[in-house]
């Protein structure tokens, strides 16, 4: 359930970088602090790995250095 509600995110929030924070927020929001960064980490690896987002499905999540994460749609290369 919480994997598929960080998938909602991302894909509500195409190509817009989502912040850890705003993540941990509205997913982990009653977890322990010591936890939740560990389980945000865990949670965006395994979406990664579901869904293919490195390329291969047409979509990647990126990771963005200080800011979050964002997901975006590669360009048809048969267009």
């Amino acid at each position: 359930p919480r994997q598929f509600a960080v998938a909602i995110t991302f894909f509500c929030n195409l190509e817009q970088t989502v912040s850890q924070e705003t993540l941990l927020n509205l997913h982990w929001n009653g977890s322990r602090a010591s936890n939740r960064s560990r389980a945000l980490i865990a949670c965006i690896s395994q979406f990664r790995s579901r869904l293919s987002l490195g390329g291969e499905s047409g979509f990647t999540l990126l990771r963005a250095l200080g800011r979050g994460y964002r997901l975006t749609l590669q360009p048809l290369s048969w267009l």
